[in-house]
């Protein structure tokens, strides 16, 4: 009896360290990925370092006013400007630019919304 009491504590405890870590490796990919799309902006835009300060405003606004119902809202308008720009074959240089400036802000909300980052 004490095996089995064992064994099920152990696949209970095993369970939520998988859990936690999964739930770690992607937070840590969409940091990395709205790191790498913010270096990105910098780059693609004349006033790319602008471009990201008035990004991190807004942000940083959404996360001390804990205003998750205009996050959500932006999320939403984003992700559908995602899904229009990923359904064409051929972007524009403009385009490009446009889909990663729409995926940094979507990668800020998840992180916003999911871990409060």
């Amino acid at each position: 009896m004490k095996k089995i009491a064992l064994l099920i504590i152990s696949l209970l405890f095993s369970s939520i360290i998988f859990t936690w870590v999964s739930a770690a490796e992607s937070e840590a990919k969409l940091y990395k990925d709205a790191i790498l799309s913010t270096n990105k902006i910098k780059t693609d835009y004349i006033n790319g370092k602008d471009l990201v300060k008035k990004i991190e405003k807004a942000f940083n606004k959404f996360r001390y006013d804990k205003d998750r119902v205009k996050a959500q809202n932006i999320q939403n308008i984003v992700k559908k400007g995602i899904d229009k720009l990923n359904t064409k074959t051929n972007l524009t240089s403009d385009e490009r630019k446009k889909l990663n400036l729409y995926n940094n802000i979507y990668y800020r909300t998840l992180l916003l919304l999911n871990y409060q980052l």
